[in-house]
């Protein structure tokens, strides 16, 4: 996106129908048709993408998955092309390796699941982990979450590559929900039902979580990881957040900006998200005559609503330059930003610009306003620059080794990383053929984990709001056109909670 588009640009698509009766999905020619198509031709014979048009891809390199509504006959894998036969004789799609059996895809032995018979290090014994994704991919900010699904792809196609999690075989469903909370509650509820999905994870649906949250908590099914921006990730019990809450992050950006030397603070946040945005949620922390700011240095010295869908945020500018405010922490998405920066150059006003994990897009970096190392943003999952720790490398190489080229933004990053979260937990032991409620009890049984480096130290227990979140975040800059990570995947703390 450029920064001459204007409102219209912005608006849902059209094309997301429901068809109640048929409980058919159709996807906007703004959703993920390009991308799985992509995916597919840089994955030849490891499985084919369904069409975009039923809102469902393909599991990480299993075959392809059932049409809506089908339901595989007892002891088979519906749509497996890998002969697999029965739950405890799934073959690995990845290459046979000698060595102990059962393990999962960090290399740890499994408990609780039936041991192969094969001896082959990657040989999988149990049944098939059918795993859901919803993610905005069209409509007002589906060009946030680009990458997504096909970052799921990559992390469940390495899982299976040797012995899958725990022991079992994953297969990942996605679909778009272009940010309509009734889609999305009719997504859930037919992957639930219709598809058997064990658990959700990776959900970046700030517009629409509110229409499953209440489903999946009566049903018990869990979401693990996810965007972490909306309450439900921190007082529903079945939702295993990544990371800190987005409050965190505002904070965050106060810190950044006043380390810095910014310590005058103007912040914009969105009116189209308020319980991500808003006083409740990212810009918590962030309203003039903030005790956190004061207590890091700073002032906030302006505090104001913002539309992503403003053409043109010159009056924004010019009032933020007379409050004398150095640096503007902009909760807003990436085209937006952008074109705040422009704006506010025409002005002949050049401050700090501070962003969000959230609003970030890969295309940011194509506005020149923010080509003078003059941009930071925190996130809550590790930088997708960052290859300096093993974790952070193995997922550039498997994104590389599975798509064949980058996965730029801090979507696919997270996503990648709820599926670490689930491979984690499994390490405490699945059962040959788990339900819902093992895959809950496994999720408490994650105790200080940081992935490896991939996430802020995470333990779960069952108090609520979730606890047990270290409040730290990873830093991303743009410097020359392109997104860097100053301090590589170093988990930053600040002086900021969560929901109370």
């Amino acid at each position: 996106m450029h920064a001459n588009r204007t409102a219209p640009r912005r608006q849902f698509t059209a094309g997301i129908l429901i068809t109640a009766l048929t409980a058919t999905l159709a996807l906007s020619a703004c959703g993920s048709r390009r991308d799985a198509q992509e995916f597919v031709a840089a994955n030849t014979g490891t499985g084919v993408v369904a069409d975009a048009g039923t809102g469902v891809a393909t599991d990480g390199g299993l075959g392809t998955v059932p049409a809506p509504g089908a339901v595989p006959a007892p002891g088979t894998v519906a749509g497996a092309t890998d002969g697999a036969t029965s739950p405890d004789a799934v073959a690995s799609p990845g290459a046979a390796k000698p060595g102990a059996s059962g393990t999962n895809s960090s290399g740890t032995a499994a408990k609780g699941t039936k041991t192969a018979a094969t001896g082959n290090k990657c040989a999988t014994s149990g049944s098939v982990l059918i795993l859901g994704n919803i993610s905005t991919q069209s409509g007002l900010l589906g060009e946030l979450f680009k990458g997504l699904p096909e970052a799921l792809q990559v992390w469940a196609k390495a899982a299976n590559a040797c012995g899958g999690v725990g022991g079992h075989p994953v297969r990942v469903l996605s679909a778009d929900d272009g940010g309509d909370p009734a889609t999305a509650l009719t997504i859930a509820q037919r992957m639930v039902q219709n598809d058997k999905v064990l658990a959700f994870i990776g959900l970046d649906m700030p517009l629409s979580v509110a229409g499953i949250e209440r489903y999946l908590k009566e049903v018990g099914v869990p979401s693990i990881g996810g965007d972490s921006s909306e309450l439900p990730f921190f007082t529903n019990p079945m939702f295993f957040p990544i990371g800190p809450f987005v409050s965190v992050i505002g904070a965050a950006d106060a810190e950044i900006a006043i380390a810095r030397g910014a310590k005058k603070l103007a912040v914009f946040y969105c009116t189209e998200i308020p319980n991500s945005c808003g006083p409740v949620a990212a810009s918590k922390d962030l309203q003039v005559g903030s005790p956190v700011v004061k207590a890091m240095g700073g002032e906030v010295v302006l505090s104001q609503k913002a539309s992503v869908v403003a053409p043109s945020y010159t009056s924004q500018c010019i009032a933020a330059k007379r409050a004398g405010a150095e640096a503007i922490i902009a909760i807003l998405d990436g085209p937006s930003v952008g074109r705040l920066a422009t704006n506010c150059h025409a002005q002949d006003y050049k401050p700090l610009f501070l962003g969000i994990s959230l609003g970030l897009s890969g295309n940011l970096t194509d506005y020149p306003a923010l080509n003078e190392d003059n941009f930071f943003a925190p996130l809550n999952t590790f930088p997708w620059v960052d290859t300096s720790l093993p974790a952070t490398k193995k997922y550039t190489d498997d994104v590389q080794k599975y798509f064949g080229r980058a996965l730029s933004g801090p979507s696919p990053a997270m996503a990648y990383a709820s599926g670490e979260l689930l491979a984690a937990a499994a390490r405490a032991g699945l059962p040959a053929s788990p339900t819902s409620a093992d895959i809950v009890k496994a999720m408490y049984t994650v105790k200080n984990e940081t992935l490896g480096g991939l996430v802020a130290p995470l333990t779960f227990t069952p108090k609520l709001p979730r606890e047990g979140i270290t409040s730290c975040y990873f830093l991303v800059a743009i410097s020359k056109g392109k997104y860097t990570a100053p301090e590589g995947s170093k988990c930053l703390k600040v002086n900021a909670r969560g929901p109370q």
